[in-house]
């Protein structure tokens, strides 16, 4: 068994058009490659919440699960000072699908059948500057809101 490690094997595109329930290798391959740009990984933290289902019979707090999503996908991008690629590009109020693969491509920059990725409909919210210290270059943050059910380790088939 062999763990992954992101850096270098996660990718991350940006598609204005995508079939959620079932992202091809064109509409992907079509997408705005931001991999270079990522700073970090991006957090998508897919909380649920609990519906209350107490009664008299005992003092247990009972719990079943209820809704869940609803967390912002949040990545950090670099600023460049020639080609701003994704600053310019992602800007506030801009409909579209984050698609990452996060256990990599079986080639690296192309996606082909048998890959796996999430698809992430969204609506970017915000992108504001990082905070860098002396020696650090800049970046802003980019924040979405996840308009639609994700579709989750979906193993390409067109």
């Amino acid at each position: 068994m062999a763990r992954l490690n992101p850096p270098g094997v996660t990718e991350v595109v940006w598609a204005t058009t995508l079939t959620l329930a079932a992202p091809t290798a064109t509409q992907c391959n079509a997408a705005v490659d931001f991999t270079s740009w990522v700073r970090g990984i991006p957090s998508i933290p897919e909380t649920g919440n609990m519906a209350d289902t107490s009664d008299l019979s005992s003092k247990f707090n009972k719990r079943i699960p209820a809704s869940y999503g609803g967390d912002n996908l949040t990545i950090e991008f670099w600023r460049d000072d020639t080609a701003d690629t994704a600053y310019t590009t992602l800007l506030r109020s801009t409909v579209g699908y984050w698609v990452i693969a996060w256990d990599g491509l079986a080639t690296p920059g192309t996606f082909a059948i048998n890959d796996e990725v999430w698809a992430y409909s969204c609506t970017l919210t915000t992108r504001g500057m990082g905070t860098p210290g002396r020696d650090e270059a800049l970046w802003f943050v980019s924040e979405a809101a996840i308009t639609e059910v994700p579709t989750e380790r979906f193993t390409i088939l067109a």
